[in-house]
């Protein structure tokens, strides 16, 4: 035989009010954006000083180990890629600003 299943007494659930869930939201978005901002400025500068950072190593008094001149030749033969990581996050920048501004602009009723 089964033995009768003791029930839970039903608590309500508490719901998280719109303005704190809002402002949750609107705080992920500017962190979103802060870094993306971030990593789209890497990325532009990878792009732009991996196919002219051995010339201007090599123009200085220092000496280059032959390791480094090989890895600088890879990076600077894929710049193209890092100014698509460029493109991409600044893109993701944009929007996340559009959907920013959709949250702190209020509705206009039409």
């Amino acid at each position: 035989m089964f033995a009768p299943f003791p029930t839970a007494p039903a608590f309500p659930r508490r719901r998280l009010s719109p303005s704190i869930a809002k402002a949750a939201t609107i705080t992920f978005q500017f962190a979103a954006l802060a870094g993306f901002a971030v990593v789209g400025t890497i990325f532009l500068g990878l792009a732009i000083a991996s196919p002219i950072g051995l010339p201007i190593a090599e123009r200085s008094a220092g000496a280059i180990s032959a390791s480094d001149v090989a890895v600088a030749q890879q990076l600077g033969s894929v710049w193209w890629l890092f100014a698509v990581g460029g493109v991409l996050s600044f893109a993701g920048a944009l929007a996340t600003i559009g959907t920013l501004l959709q949250h702190l602009v209020p509705a206009s009723d039409a």
